[in-house]
């Protein structure tokens, strides 16, 4: 219980609810351009997801950003937010439901997920929830709440061009302490991946394997993230500068995919300064209303 207290507690310091998810962002017109979904933390729609937005939009991105929240909205629900896993899949099946009708309604346009915490557990719930045939052209996850040997590979199928894992050893309060105590999204007790990085389960078949190695891009916290206001802390992750230097050339780097003929269709995303996938991290001194819900 002192653990769920501390969830409470950062979210109502630090979350600071009642921030309007900036409409200028969902303009229609930028919809031509793609569509990139925003989901929270368990404290659900905040300043801490406008942040992302606004970063990103500042960054270069000119696809439509939606914030997706898929928490009950209320406040003091966090705990419940994060044990309810049959809701949270019911919330997933609905995000994959609204990414379809987008798809329908614009082909061709590039699709992409960003989730911080909780919400970061939410999209690889979602992706495992897409159709066979159907995909998005990339997901970031900030610091999310599942157990590091979740079985990635379901959702990793279902990224054309992958997923990408922002973790830090740093974030202890929440990721090491807070999830033990509290749980995952997939409701396990322990260290989370958002502190520690993903790491393939020993039983997966030789194909499934392939695809931590092909399809899984993680990035462990560096120093250099810490001048655009991400210290290594659960919270840095949704900081705006972090999210306008970092995040946003990974999305319009996709959305220049569908424009010109020229970008790379399978290169890393640029400039991101952090190690290659098989490295150990650094040392410890390393909604607005949700559319289609």
């Amino acid at each position: 219980m002192r653990l769920l207290s501390l969830f409470t507690l950062v979210a109502i310091v630090l979350g600071i609810p009642g921030c309007g998810f900036p409409s200028k962002l969902r303009d229609p017109r930028r919809m031509q351009f793609g569509r990139v979904w925003v989901l929270p933390g368990i404290e659900g729609g905040t300043i801490l997801s406008r942040n992302v937005a606004l970063g990103l939009s500042e960054g270069g991105v000119r696809s439509a950003i939606t914030n997706y929240d898929w928490t009950y909205g209320v406040p003091g629900a966090l705990a419940f937010n994060l044990v309810s896993f049959e809701r949270n899949l019911r919330q997933a099946r609905e995000l994959a439901d609204d990414i379809l009708a987008y798809q329908r309604r614009f082909p061709d346009r590039p699709v992409q997920l960003v989730g911080h915490s909780g919400g970061a557990g939410i999209i690889v719930l979602a992706l495992e929830s897409l159709p066979d045939g159907a995909f998005v052209d990339q997901a970031i996850l900030l610091g999310v709440a599942l157990s590091p040997d979740y079985n990635l590979a379901p959702a990793l199928r279902r990224a054309k061009n992958g997923i990408i894992n922002f973790y830090s050893q740093r974030d202890v309060a929440l990721l090491k302490l807070g999830t033990t105590a509290a749980g995952t999204i997939d409701r396990t007790h322990g260290v989370s991946a958002g502190a520690v990085g993903f790491s393939a389960p020993p039983q997966l078949p030789p194909e499934e394997r392939r695809l931590y190695s092909t399809k899984l891009r993680q990035i462990a916290w560096n120093e250099r993230m810490r001048e655009f206001g991400a210290p290594g802390t659960h919270i840095g992750w949704a900081r705006q500068g972090f999210s306008q230097r970092f995040l946003a050339p990974i999305v319009t780097r996709v959305e220049a995919r569908y424009t010109d003929p020229r970008s790379p269709t399978t290169a890393p995303p640029p400039a991101l300064d952090a190690p290659p996938i098989d490295d150990a991290p650094p040392e410890e001194s390393r909604s607005d209303d949700a559319e289609g819900k």
